[in-house]
């Protein structure tokens, strides 16, 4: 969970939620059960893997609007001489 210092709100982080998740049952999948998984468990690891892959763009993408809205309210100095 994230927490904002200024007003406490309190934000679930669903992005890396889905990452423990996803990583967690393609560990199970593909480690565990090695060669011997039956191919309805190898499909399972596939669609966890694309969800691990959705949960890391989903964060990139929230991360770069993150950083657009400080950018916005804090813009960056100029350098003197230069």
């Amino acid at each position: 969970m994230q927490r904002c210092p200024k007003c406490g709100y309190r934000e679930m982080d669903w992005p890396a939620i889905l990452m423990v998740l996803a990583f967690s049952t393609l560990y199970t999948v593909f480690i565990m059960a090695m060669d011997h998984a039956p191919r309805g468990l190898r499909l399972i690891g596939l669609l966890t893997f694309f969800i691990f892959l959705a949960a890391i763009t989903w964060k990139a993408i929230g991360d770069e609007n993150h950083r657009r809205n400080y950018l916005m309210t804090h813009p960056p100095k100029p350098r003197v001489g230069q």
